[in-house]
């Protein structure tokens, strides 16, 4: 497919192509049987067609169509209320680990053995894999524009999930990594584990207690109620609390955020983003100030401002905002929860969808949760809920982990302790 060909249509002032083009295997386990197999090749070209400022877009997954889709995006663009210039870059920095050339060189059977193992740990230990499995992905992105862009990127992505039930009781846990990273059976025997210390039963009463919250935890409570208020389109609507708090004290001043798209090994790191602008490192929050928001350059350029590299898209959609690997400055206390005298221990709440996000207010179940005692873990509280805001708890923080990790989304952070609202049963 020769993409340049789209160039030469006529009737556009810029012109930008965005193919993408991704092969994934993926093995899902139910009720510790191996239910699906899948294999999917999903190839497709996006183009974005700029007419006297205004935006124009079409895709097409058929590679004949090039031609034609070329020219609807150019006849769309009249009625776009839309403008943006695109852009020529010369520097870019490139993250280490994005590709291993192991991942698509993993035959079937590997991945069918890896699946058994954690389906025969399971039965030994007299449980059940109920939703579990592991997958793998190699994609490609190639970027032009008519102002000289022309981009190329490969990566490969291998993803596990465990949920076990044990004696009735459900826990689960997952790992994502860019590199070959088979640990379907140690994070299976990581949630055996945490199902075992839930099945002990207690009750807690209602008041304020440290919550350790683990980066499990953090990538649900964070995705939903706080990365938006840092997307310069919800700031530019009026949605975002932090629309005029540059360089005020919102945060605790243990709280330093950066939005590290070039971070090696990083799930969201990459050369370039969706609009062709270098990836970067942005400092969102230092020492609890607000520092800078994200920006594609459809928002830069409503502001006059330079865009951060944030573009997130696919080949069937147009940029948007969206945060690439929001990193958590670690703190220096290596096991917090051995600090902790009474609190809680969350991996997981349960509707973290329902935070609001313009506001930041929770009221969260407490879905995998272990109450704490002197340092160690004693049992699961029945019937626990946690409310409060976002906001709030990064503003009284009481320490952070030293140990950070980036599980499976965004969020690179380690745990963090705030005093919490819980309610107890």
């Amino acid at each position: 497919m020769n993409l340049k060909k789209a160039f030469e249509v006529k009737g556009y002032n810029q012109l930008e192509i965005y193919h993408g083009k991704s092969k994934s295997r993926n093995i899902i386990i139910k009720n510790n049987k191996i239910k699906n197999f899948e294999s999917n090749l999903l190839v497709g070209t996006g183009i974005r067609a700029i007419v006297k400022g205004k935006i124009g877009f079409a895709y097409t997954t058929n590679s004949k169509k090039l031609i034609e889709t070329v020219k609807k995006a150019i006849k769309l663009a009249k009625y776009s209320n839309q403008k943006v210039k695109l852009k020529s870059y010369s520097k870019y920095s490139k993250p280490k680990g994005l590709f291993d050339k192991k991942i698509p060189e993993i035959n079937n059977k590997e991945l069918i053995d890896s699946a058994e193992k954690a389906i025969s740990f399971a039965k030994k230990n007299k449980a059940i894999l109920t939703q579990s499995g592991l997958g793998l992905s190699e994609s490609s992105i190639t970027y032009l524009n008519s102002e000289g862009l022309d981009l190329h990127e490969k990566t490969t992505y291998f993803s596990n999930s465990s949920s076990v039930n044990y004696k009735g009781v459900e826990a689960d846990w997952e790992k994502s990594s860019r590199n070959y990273d088979d640990v379907l059976l140690s994070i299976t025997k990581k949630a055996m584990n945490i199902a075992k210390q839930m099945s002990k039963k207690g009750k807690i009463k209602t008041d304020k207690y440290d919550v350790v919250f683990h980066p499990l935890a953090l990538q649900q409570i964070l995705k939903n109620g706080l990365y938006t208020a840092f997307n310069s389109d919800f700031i530019q609507k009026g949605k975002s609390m932090l629309a005029d708090k540059i360089g005020k004290k919102i945060f605790d001043e243990k709280l330093t955020i950066i939005d590290n798209g070039i971070l090696d090994k990083g799930l969201n790191s990459g050369v370039f983003d969706g609009d062709g602008v270098p990836m970067q490192k942005t400092t969102l929050v230092k020492n609890g100030v607000v520092k800078g928001f994200l920006y594609d350059l459809l928002r830069a350029q409503k502001e006059n401002k330079k865009s951060t590299g944030n573009a997130m898209r696919g080949y069937i959609s147009l940029p948007s905002v969206y945060v690439s690997n929001f990193q958590i400055k670690p703190g220096k206390v290596k096991d917090v929860v051995s600090e902790i005298d009474k609190g809680l221990l969350l991996y997981s709440p349960l509707n973290a969808h329902s935070i609001n996000p313009i506001t930041g207010n929770f009221s969260l179940g407490a879905m995998m949760a272990l109450w704490i005692e002197k340092g160690e873990v004693k049992f699961a509280p029945k019937n626990v809920m946690l409310s409060g805001n976002v906001f709030d708890l990064l503003n009284n923080i009481n320490m952070i982990g030293s140990n950070s990790m980036q599980i499976s989304e965004s969020l690179a952070s380690p745990s963090i302790v705030a005093k919490t609202q819980v309610i107890g049963d």
